[in-house]
């Protein structure tokens, strides 16, 4: 007897292009993943798109270039670093896109953080010494290590450039103690206010002490600038103005304990002013000695400060994540300073000032 055949309905396997079953479904899990790195380039081109964030807790840098990961390779005793675009890029990035955020365990030196931005960690907290260490060892991006300082304070700049930092570093003493009325206006705590206003009426001046504002005056008339012209603006160049301005922003717009931690630059001062009382003299002969009271006035003044500044972070930001926020914090305040050189560096030594290349001007 013959046997039946089988009409009931089975199901069909599909065509495989490439031959196997198990070829079929590494090219899916493909199409997958690059379907998922597609979704991460759309949102990292998104996040691209926010020039100037100011959110309190998370405050991008001004003028942060477009985000993108950094795959580092080795050549022989030589690493070099290649940065990579992920909206050009994928699905060819996935592998770069795994370094976005290196672990701390890499080798690979690390850059300064150009967002204030608190981040989850589980990492332990580091001890008060530890924490304080930690802040104190941010002087390594100071702004005293700028190319403009460093040729200002060992080898000399022309007298033009001498002029336009005092120019522009007066814009900054003047936004000083507004800066710290803004702090002061978000103190909840008498005794730190009582502490805090001493400092706009180190700046300001009062009865019998005019002050650190009149000190700089003094410093500009000894280097031969106009008092009325300083105090017009008008020499001030835009970059410097923007920097000046997003830190008075961000004085208004965070908390005491957050906005006290960014003036802890002042840790540092005191030795670029020694510098300048011991250099100047040699260096510029030309400037009248009444111009560097300014100087000899803040090295007392900002040890004092910082002392009280000081202590308000460490006893603020208690865990792992408050303290590696604080840093950011302190970051920012560093982005600033070196911000301001930058663009006097474009005006007074490269002589490119804005708009130097625009026709007709």
């Amino acid at each position: 007897m013959r046997p039946q055949a089988d009409h009931s309905p089975r199901r069909q396997l599909p065509v495989f292009a490439g031959g196997t079953p198990g070829a079929w479904l590494a090219r899916l899990l493909l199409q997958r993943v690059e379907h998922c790195v597609h979704i991460f380039a759309v949102w990292v081109e998104r996040l691209n798109r926010r020039a100037i964030k100011l959110e309190r807790g998370d405050i991008t840098w001004l003028g942060r270039p477009r985000l993108s990961a950094t795959c580092v390779s080795a050549s022989k005793s030589r690493c070099t670093s290649t940065t990579v675009d992920f909206v050009k890029h994928v699905p060819g990035g996935l592998l770069a896109a795994l370094r976005v955020f290196p672990s701390s365990s890499s080798s690979v030196p690390t850059v300064p953080e150009y967002s204030i931005r608190r981040r989850p960690t589980d990492r332990p907290v580091w001890s008060r010494a530890a924490f304080e260490q930690q802040l104190r060892g941010k002087e390594r991006y100071y702004h005293i290590h700028h190319p403009f300082h460093i040729q200002m304070n060992e080898g000399g700049l022309s007298r033009e450039a001498v002029q336009g930092w005092v120019v522009n570093r007066f814009y900054y003493q003047q936004c000083i103690p507004i800066k710290d009325a803004a702090i002061l206006a978000n103190c909840p705590d008498r005794d730190s206010r009582r502490l805090w206003i001493q400092r706009i009426l180190d700046h300001d001046g009062m009865t019998g002490d005019e002050g650190g504002i009149e000190a700089w005056l003094q410093l500009g008339e000894a280097v031969g600038l106009d008092r009325a012209y300083l105090e017009s603006g008008d020499g001030v160049l835009p970059g410097v103005r923007f920097a000046v301005d997003a830190y008075v922003n961000f004085a208004r717009r965070a908390s005491f304990e957050e906005a006290a931690c960014s003036s802890l630059t002042e840790l540092f001062a005191p030795t670029i002013h020694q510098r300048r009382l011991d250099n100047w003299p040699q260096i510029y002969p030309w400037i009248d000695e009444r111009g560097y009271r300014y100087f000899r006035k803040r090295l007392s003044e900002a040890r004092r400060d910082v002392e009280h500044g000081l202590a308000i972070s460490l006893d603020y930001f208690k865990t792992r994540s408050d303290q590696e926020y604080a840093l950011s914090i302190l970051q920012f305040k560093l982005n600033v300073l070196w911000t301001m050189l930058d663009a006097m560096w474009m005006a007074y030594i490269e002589h490119k000032p804005p708009f130097f290349s625009c026709p007709d001007v």
